[in-house]
């Protein structure tokens, strides 16, 4: 009875009808076929990495990811992160660099070996290393562009919507 008042859940965003994210870094590479992997953790010697399916822009140009679906997660050695990075990593770029909280890399990820999200098996594996026979090559990294679309919806999201004559005042003002 006391839920009568809440509002209506809205229904789930229409993920599947958006287009796949296509970074200018991976023209030409089928995106749909690569996951979203990112260095959520770090405590050394060990990170934890979180896969998911790969992101989508909605109708209004944004990056989204699924609501409805929880990533995987898997701790994994640091060093070992860092060699297969080295050995795997498209372009010549930060080939030495060590992985970093937030780093961004797409590459084909073969889930089937990873534990469900949430279960009681990614619990366990969690507190033990897991090899990264799952995560294939080639990796390309993301960083830059993942970061750079992170910073737009966080600006999208604090800074006050203008009204078009502020706007132009705005453009007239840089002329």
């Amino acid at each position: 009875m006391s839920k009568r008042w809440l509002p209506k859940v809205p229904p789930p965003p229409p993920f599947e009808t958006w287009r796949p994210w296509q970074p200018p870094a991976l023209e030409g590479v089928e995106v749909e076929r690569l996951s979203y992997i990112v260095v959520d953790e770090i405590v050394e010697p060990t990170c934890v990495l979180a896969v998911t399916e790969w992101p989508r822009v909605d109708g209004e140009g944004r990056v989204r990811f699924r609501l409805d679906v929880r990533p995987h997660l898997v701790r994994v050695s640091v060093g070992e992160l860092t060699r297969h990075l080295g050995k795997n990593r498209t372009g010549v770029r930060n080939r030495r660099r060590e992985a970093r909280i937030g780093d961004v890399y797409a590459a084909a990820a073969d889930t089937e070996q990873l534990p469900e999200p949430e279960s009681e098996a990614e619990a366990h594996e969690l507190a033990r290393l897991h090899s990264l026979d799952w995560f294939k090559a080639p990796i390309y990294d993301l960083t830059t562009p993942a970061r750079e679309v992170a910073k737009m919806a966080l600006y999208g999201a604090v800074a006050p919507v203008l009204e078009h004559d502020e706007v132009e005042r705005i453009v007239r003002r840089r002329r």
